[in-house]
């Protein structure tokens, strides 16, 4: 950046009004919203995090899902366990087995951070895997949710769209 500190005002440019608003935390890649004043209340911006690491296993995903197990499926799965202060996992390359170091990863790196449901979806094995979640009988939540194959997969394809386009029908399986 020509020698320019990468800082709330050199991002806001001229306006000093928007560097006090959004204090950057370069440090953790996202603006702080926590220290954001109350100069319009509220805003619309929305903020995507994605974290390195789910890039990291993203790629390792699509190699493992092509056939294409390399080093660099080997060295991504080290590096992000490295980080984590972990051994390394046993390097194969079993398509299969590779998938299930990297499901497993993947569990255990984003644990609470909302992706698994998509995981387990794009995967196609939500059904096992929320089905087999027994704690609502053991402590009694009110409510056991269930997963229904295929339909939860997919959204239905809205009445509008088939209405303009008969083409697309039949509509996904389940709807």
């Amino acid at each position: 950046m020509n020698g320019m500190p990468f800082t709330s005002e050199y991002v806001c440019g001229i306006d000093a009004q928007c560097a006090i608003d959004y204090p950057l935390n370069i440090n953790k890649g996202y603006m702080n919203e926590d220290k954001k004043t109350e100069w319009l209340q509220e805003d619309e911006s929305d903020f995507i995090i994605l974290r390195y690491t789910d890039v990291l296993l993203m790629y390792a995903e699509a190699k493992t899902m092509l056939g294409d197990i390399d080093q660099s499926v080997f060295d991504i799965l080290d590096a992000v366990r490295d980080r984590a202060g972990i051994a390394h996992v046993a390097h194969t390359t079993d398509p299969k087995a590779m998938m299930k170091i990297i499901q497993d990863e993947r569990k255990w790196e984003f644990a609470f951070e909302g992706l698994r449901y998509f995981d387990i979806r794009r995967w196609g094995i939500a059904a096992d895997v929320i089905n087999s979640i027994t704690s609502d009988e053991l402590y009694n939540f009110g409510s056991h949710k269930v997963f229904v194959a295929p339909a939860n997969y997919l959204w239905p394809l809205p009445q509008e769209a088939t209405d303009a386009n008969p083409n697309l029908l039949p509509n996904n399986e389940g709807y």
